[in-house]
């Protein structure tokens, strides 16, 4: 469920207060009050962009956000078209809240205060938000197609997957065919890597775990010492441990005496 001002955002209702920025897309109003902020995060709404951006907060950002109490405007939002990152038909909705709106007593360090969806628009319904798979890898000393200033164009454009390190190739390739999932967020390819300017790698690190956090799971790559061996690797068969459990079924057969079972790999 979205509340009235993300629904109407999302289906551009309402007009921006400014030109659509060619890389951030065009800036919203999202919530006018702090009141209408937590009213889209009550049970009869549960506004699930609202409540998934307001439960990021501790119990005293909060109280430091009401007692501040902005006359103007609590949270703005970013729409753009999904297709600036090759993710057709998809909306990017960002939603962010001014550093200023807290106290540094209240949370210390300086930090963004931001929240990233996706959602795909659906004809004469709900726009739904978009499930993506993060994938977590071992840089190693593999030199792999990363993003940068020279890159973005052709990452933008579109590309063909082999200039794609193994790992990720794998990692694609299975959370389409296995998890019915068309989106993936890569460290490398979605934060820019730039040795000479660092500015989006410590904004986007900051985040990081929320992108984690809410990815419908992450395909953490372990058994490789860099991205180029693959998702996969070959084992031993006579390697593998050789397990015998014993198992009664006292459901199907209170009398049942227990049964000794062998575990197998069956894919090997």
């Amino acid at each position: 469920m979205l509340c009235s001002r993300c629904d109407d955002i999302l289906r551009q209702r309402v007009e921006p207060v400014n030109n659509v920025n060619e890389d951030k897309g065009a800036l919203y109003i999202h919530h006018a009050s702090l009141e209408g902020l937590e009213a889209a995060t009550a049970e009869s709404t549960k506004c699930r962009v609202c409540s998934t951006f307001l439960d990021s907060f501790t119990n005293g950002e909060r109280q430091a956000i009401w007692e501040r109490k902005p006359q103007e405007y609590v949270t703005t939002a970013y729409l753009c078209r999904a297709d600036h990152w090759s993710l057709a038909t998809a909306f990017i909705l960002v939603v962010n809240m001014d550093d200023n709106m807290l106290t540094p007593k209240m949370h210390g360090e300086k930090r963004d205060y931001m929240l990233t969806m996706v959602f795909q628009p659906i004809a004469g319904s709900e726009p739904i938000d978009t499930e993506y798979v993060t994938l977590s890898h071992r840089w190693g000393q593999a030199s792999i197609f990363r993003l940068t200033k020279d890159t973005f164009t052709r990452l933008h454009d579109g590309f063909d997957r082999s200039i794609l390190p193994q790992t990720f190739q794998d990692a694609m390739a299975f959370a389409k065919r296995n998890l019915k999932i068309r989106y993936m967020w890569i460290d490398s390819l979605c934060i820019f890597q730039d040795a000479d300017d660092r500015s989006d790698w410590i904004k986007e690190a900051a985040q990081m775990h929320r992108v984690y956090e809410h990815a419908y799971c992450n395909l953490s790559a372990t058994g490789g010492e860099d991205s180029s061996v693959g998702l996969y690797r070959p084992r031993r068969t006579d390697s593998l441990c050789h397990v015998e459990v014993d198992l009664t079924f006292s459901i199907l057969d209170p009398q049942a005496s227990p049964t000794r079972y062998a575990m197998l790999d069956y894919l090997y």
